[in-house]
C-alpha cells in the first residue's frame, strides 16, 4: 500500500488520542491517525466500535472494505487493478487463476471489487489468454 499509495503511513497521531471517546478505548488511535491525516473514511468491518454520528464529527465516515475497494477500483482503474493482481500473485498455496481469484473476492465479500475486475475490458483480455493456456497444459 505504501508503494502505490504514498502518503499512506499516519504519524504524529497521539496528540488525538486521549480526547477521544469510541465503544472500544483500544481503536483510538485508529481514528486518531484518521483525524491527524485528513482522512474522509475509516475502513472497517467493525461499523459498530465506529459511530457513524460520532465520527461525523471530524468528518470521517466508517466504510466496509467492499464499499471502499469498490470506491478505489472506481476512482483509479489502472492502480486498483494493479494492486488486485499483485495480491492475486501472492497466493502460492493454493495459487489462483484470475477467474479464480474473483471467486475468492466474491466468497469473502468483496464482491465490488470482483465485480469490477470481473467487467474490466482490459482484464477479460487476460482472462481469455489465462483459459488458453490452462487448456493447453491439460
Amino acid at each position: 500500500m505504501r508503494e502505490t499509495f504514498l502518503g499512506a503511513l499516519v504519524t504524529g497521531f497521539e496528540q488525538h488520542i486521549a480526547g477521544l471517546e469510541l465503544p472500544d478505548p483500544n481503536d483510538r488511535h485508529v481514528l486518531a491517525a484518521a483525524i491527524q491525516c485528513g482522512a474522509q473514511y475509516i475502513v472497517t468491518e467493525n461499523q459498530r466500535d465506529f459511530p457513524r454520528e460520532y465520527l461525523a464529527q471530524f468528518s470521517i465516515e466508517p466504510m466496509r472494505l467492499d464499499d471502499f475497494l469498490g470506491m478505489i477500483c472506481d476512482l483509479y482503474p489502472k492502480r486498483a487493478r494493479k494492486v488486485l493482481l499483485q495480491v492475486k500473485g501472492n497466493y502460492r498455496n493454493p495459487s489462483f487463476n484470475i477467474p479464480g481469484f474473483i471467486k475468492l473476492l466474491d466468497k469473502n465479500n468483496m464482491g465490488s471489487a470482483a465485480d469490477r475486475l470481473r467487467t474490466s475490458k482490459w482484464l477479460s483480455v487476460k482472462v481469455f489468454f489465462e483459459k488458453v493456456k490452462s487448456s493447453w497444459g491439460r
